[in-house]
């Protein structure tokens, strides 16, 4: 019973192994009968956008619990798993909702199963929407004859837009919402040349995308003002030449003031000398006059003095001449005397009175020039 036993419990295990190698071939050929499968999306191509987008997969095999694949060269590679981004219709149709943006580009999809079984890799394109401006910056200006940039903002551009002027392309940059390599393309920012700009007046600007897709925009204005004359050339050209008159004006001026100032100092130095010079003429005038009082003071002096020694010479002279004979001889020489001693210059009265006059004169002085 113990051998029975025991080959009897081989064979079991030895059936049992060959079941389950079929069930796990049956479980294989019947997966591989029923694998996903994709055969066609929809839409085809689908239009880009920066919003959500529904994407719905035909073919079959499609099993409820799935993710889906998406993949674009240099833009995405992702795996969406999330149940509000998937919905499951039937075997044989699956949707997703993907943002697949805006630039024009190629696209593969691939359903997942859970059991590691993936379908088919199934290529769809993506075309670029129609370009539409949501906003333009500035939307007016001066003309002044110099370059400016215009940034234009929608949500349908792609970096491959262009910003056209009146119909012309101009030098466009696109303006990204990220740094990375797959951002959004949030607008454009464009160089407007000085001889594109048609003014003063409306000028036309669109967004043209190249296909696949794309298309031009509406236009929308943007008007040139006039130059104001402020900021005109002429008025540039006038106002330097204004500050130059004014300029030599003010240099004239100046000139003028520091010669009427030099004039002025030469003036009062002359007024000085003069008063200088008058001050000393009057002052001579005041000796001089000075000179001619003492003059008089001396010729009416002298005239006074004069009569004093005059008739102390002549009175004995007179006498004698008036008695002639009569005048005794002894007297007659007394009076002789008498007049002669008073003619003698060291006790002539005269001589005194006038050397006495003279000015400046000292009694010695007096004497050496009267009696010597």
């Amino acid at each position: 019973m113990g051998r029975f036993g025991a080959a009897y419990s081989c064979r079991t295990m030895i059936v049992g192994l060959v079941f389950l190698a079929a069930a796990i071939l049956a479980r294989a050929l019947h997966a591989q009968k029923t694998g996903p499968r994709i055969s066609a999306v929809q839409p085809d191509p689908i239009i880009g956008s920066i919003d959500w987008r529904e994407l719905t997969i035909q073919g079959g095999g499609f099993d409820e619990d799935f993710a889906v694949r998406l993949h674009a060269e240099d833009v995405v590679d992702t795996v969406i798993e999330a149940e509000d981004r998937l919905t499951y219709v039937d075997a044989q149709t699956v949707r997703v909702r993907a943002v697949f943006g805006t630039a024009a580009s190629t696209w593969t999809v691939q359903v997942l199963h859970p059991d590691s079984i993936s379908s088919n890799v199934h290529t769809f394109r993506v075309e670029a929407p129609p370009p539409k401006i949501d906003v333009v910056r500035p939307l007016r200006r001066t003309q002044d004859g110099t370059s400016f940039k215009v940034t234009v903002q929608g949500a349908t551009m792609t970096p491959s837009s262009t910003v056209r002027w009146n119909g012309n392309d101009l030098p466009t940059t696109p303006i990204k919402s990220s740094p990375k390599p797959n951002a959004i393309t949030i607008g454009l920012e464009a160089t407007v040349p000085p001889g594109r700009v048609e003014g003063p007046g409306q000028n036309a600007i669109t967004v043209h995308t190249p296909p696949p897709g794309g298309g031009t925009s509406s236009p929308t204005f943007f008007t040139v003002a006039a130059q104001p004359f402020y900021q005109t050339t002429w008025f540039y050209v006038g106002l330097v030449g204004l500050v130059i008159v004014g300029g030599l004006g003010l240099h004239r001026l100046r000139v003028k003031h520091v010669r009427e100032k030099e004039l002025e100092q030469k003036v009062q130095r002359r007024t000085a000398a003069l008063r200088k010079e008058k001050e000393r003429t009057e002052k001579q005038a005041r000796r001089l006059k000075e000179l001619d009082e003492a003059r008089r003071r001396l010729f009416e002096d002298l005239s006074h003095e004069l009569r004093t020694p005059l008739t102390m010479i002549s009175t004995p002279l007179r006498t004698v001449l008036a008695d002639g004979d009569e005048t005794p001889p002894d007297e007659r020489q007394e009076l002789l005397t008498a007049a002669l001693r008073n003619a003698n210059p060291k006790s002539c009265a005269l001589c005194w009175a006038i050397c006495s006059k003279m000015p400046s004169s000292t009694p010695l002085e007096v004497e050496r020039s009267c009696f010597m």
